[in-house]
């Protein structure tokens, strides 16, 4: 990854300078210095650098930058080379019974639906990055004809990738790594053994990395995992708004997201989703309202929402039509309107279920509450 970080790094500077000479001259100071440190490795460094300056171009040679340049290239640590194509080749061949140029073929034709084909293509954006390590860096070389494991490992690659996986997790057992992705830490898939899966395809249901040091945004592919029921990050520090692409998760139960530093509005793709129970997204930063869809919840057991920057009336029409809400906490926000009419549905379900215990938590308390509910545990 440093390799690709710093070949990039020298690819837009050789665009920008134009120096006729650079190429050789930096081949020469990298093989002068390679050859000094007896460091086989950066071989694969000269190549690269060589290969993004071009001889047929005349220019000034920026000698500060370069040597600048040579000098942090060489006191870095060259990780272990990952194998070349050339040496996975054989393997491919012989486990895919195709060549190696046909599956990335494949594997990027399988992942166009799931990214926009320009992000799989372009090497700055996360999607490059997870699509090249299925393609060219995973041990367990999968055959792009198990289409649903390249899918599966894609998009896990890609959740490590977008929330600091290689820099910031407190734990990150097994990711990247030749093992099944359900080996994976706090990746989850109901029914796997290890004894007998260990090269099969098994959906992962659930991805708990709470309290793990993530950051960066949630890449919008992580929901299109097709049998996700459990999503639970909380106490991280992920930023950015909750993609619309939440949507595809048609089987999400849970979503847990609270204490993290998500911002924005709530997507019209939550209000979707067919078998939500739990919706934690509590001690954020977003903003906008609570949608009249709310009422499309059905299955709803508890929403909360406190601690963030809501506003706007309370939809308390939509809130009544979810039968099976037992949990409602809106307070610390800047939300407004009455909850009476569901403390008396609460009434009357305690009445008829002792054991029902429903709870509302809202900013009602003071002289004069923003929000009305004489059964809510009020925020003064």
């Amino acid at each position: 990854m440093k390799l690709l970080a710093i070949t990039t790094c020298i690819a837009a500077f050789a665009a920008s300078v134009q120096a006729g000479s650079l190429r050789r001259r930096v081949r020469k100071s990298l093989e002068v210095e390679s050859n000094n440190n007896n460091n086989n490795n950066n071989n694969e460094l000269i190549n690269a650098v060589s290969g993004f300056i071009d001889l047929n171009q005349d220019g000034a040679f920026l000698q500060d930058e370069t040597n600048r340049f040579l000098q942090m290239s060489m006191s870095m640590p060259m990780p272990t080379p990952a194998p070349t194509i050339d040496e996975r080749g054989p393997q491919i061949e012989a486990k895919c019974s195709q060549s190696a140029s046909e599956r990335s073929r494949d594997i990027l034709s399988i992942l166009t639906p799931l990214s926009e084909e320009d992000s799989l293509l372009i090497g700055n954006t996360l999607q490059f990055q997870a699509r090249m390590w299925v393609d060219e860096m995973d041990p367990a070389i999968i055959c792009a004809s198990d289409a649903d494991r390249i899918m599966q490992r894609y998009r896990a690659a890609l959740v490590y990738y977008s929330l600091g996986g290689d820099s910031s997790w407190t734990t990150s057992t097994g990711w990247l790594t030749g093992s099944n992705e359900c080996e994976w830490f706090g990746l989850e898939c109901d029914g796997y053994t290890a004894a007998t899966d260990s090269d099969s395809y098994v959906p992962i249901t659930a991805v708990r990395l709470d309290q793990n040091g993530l950051t960066g945004e949630l890449p919008a592919e992580l929901f299109g995992l097709p049998s996700l029921q459990r999503m639970i990050m909380e106490g991280n520090s992920i930023s950015g708004s909750i993609p619309e692409g939440i949507s595809q998760a048609t089987q999400l139960a849970t979503l847990d997201l609270d204490f993290n530093s998500l911002s924005g509005e709530l997507p019209a793709g939550l209000y979707t989703l067919p078998a939500i129970t739990n919706i934690d997204l509590n001690n954020n930063n977003l903003t906008g309202g609570i949608s009249a869809s709310v009422s499309n919840l059905s299955t709803l057991n508890v929403l909360n929402l406190e601690d963030n920057d809501l506003s706007g009336a309370i939809p308390i029409l939509s809130l009544l039509q979810l039968e099976e809400l037992a949990a409602f906490s809106i307070q610390n926000n800047g939300l407004t309107g009455t909850l009476e009419p569901i403390c008396n549905v609460l009434d009357d379900r305690r009445q008829s279920f002792p054991s029902y215990g429903g709870f509302l938590f809202a900013d009602c308390g003071g002289d004069a509450p923003p929000v009305a509910c004489s059964c809510c545990t009020c925020l003064a």
